[in-house]
């Protein structure tokens, strides 16, 4: 894998080959309203988390439905921009993506500072 750093520390095998499948979507330019900065592995239950280089966090769970995550987080974070221009960052969870839902909310000042310099290649 090239480019963000990737944590794959306890990820068994078969999450191993989904995130490699996974990768080139994930990293096409555009594909993030932010690129990727670092994809961790959290656990069976929680999945991946990705972490944008303009500090967003986002709770990917598993990556299955990669594509309609890709599209969906775009849009749902172009319109929480929308509502929210001062906010610099977002922590996004679509771990329960396949029952429809996606959940934003901004990360403070602060929060979204720190973020942003954890996130940084």
């Amino acid at each position: 894998l090239e480019g963000a750093s990737v944590d794959v520390a306890g990820a068994p095998a078969a999450d191993l080959r989904a995130l490699a499948e996974a990768w080139p979507q994930l990293t096409a330019p555009g594909a993030l309203p932010a690129p990727l900065a670092e994809m961790l592995y959290r656990s069976p239950a929680d999945g991946w988390e990705a972490r944008l280089t303009d500090g967003t966090r986002v709770l990917w769970g598993g990556l299955n439905w990669t594509g309609q995550k890709l599209a969906r987080l775009g849009e749902a974070l172009a319109d929480a921009r929308a509502k929210a221009p001062k906010a610099r960052a977002f922590a996004a969870d679509l771990r329960w993506f396949a029952d429809g839902k996606v959940v934003l909310r901004p990360l403070s000042g602060r929060d979204a500072a720190l973020a942003a310099r954890e996130a940084r290649p």
